[in-house]
């Protein structure tokens, strides 16, 4: 966030000129923090701490983790739209692999967590075992990927 506010000029685009990578390039680092570290971490802490019953915390966990996979997905075709239209390479390094990793995992993640965890079923011991592993290595790479300015 200081690299994008402090030194890349601020987070905005500018409606009056024609758009260009800096911006997508400015854009995409706030929106990737806010999903994958902000809103993930939220979800991950909001079903321990919001009180209710448990199918109302499944359903704020369940929607924070959509909203964050909402925002990234809009960091990444934003980024890659700007890419493209300034003729750019895409994904050249290791940063923009582990994040398009990062996103598949976490977007299939979501998805079989959906249909375990919200429709009842299984063996509840086995699928919050396998749930917390897959979530602590999404976060661990989420988090490891995030240092985006040394590619």
């Amino acid at each position: 966030m200081f690299l994008t506010v402090n030194i890349r000029g601020g987070c905005y685009i500018d409606k009056n000129t024609e758009l260009s990578w800096r911006d997508g390039n400015k854009v995409h680092p706030v929106l990737m923090v806010i999903g994958l570290l902000l809103l993930n971490g939220e979800a991950m802490l909001a079903y321990k701490t919001v009180s209710g019953t448990k199918g109302f915390k499944k359903l704020i966990h369940l929607t924070l983790q959509f909203s964050a996979l909402v925002v990234v997905a809009i960091g990444l075709w934003l980024l890659g739209s700007f890419t493209t239209i300034e003729g750019f390479d895409n994904f050249y390094s290791l940063h923009s692999w582990l994040g398009l990793a990062c996103l598949f995992l976490f977007a299939s993640q979501w998805g079989a967590e959906f249909a375990t965890f919200w429709y009842p079923g299984g063996s509840a011991k086995k699928k919050n075992e396998l749930h917390l592993r897959m979530a602590l290595l999404c976060f661990t790479v989420k988090k490891n990927s995030s240092w985006g300015f040394v590619s």
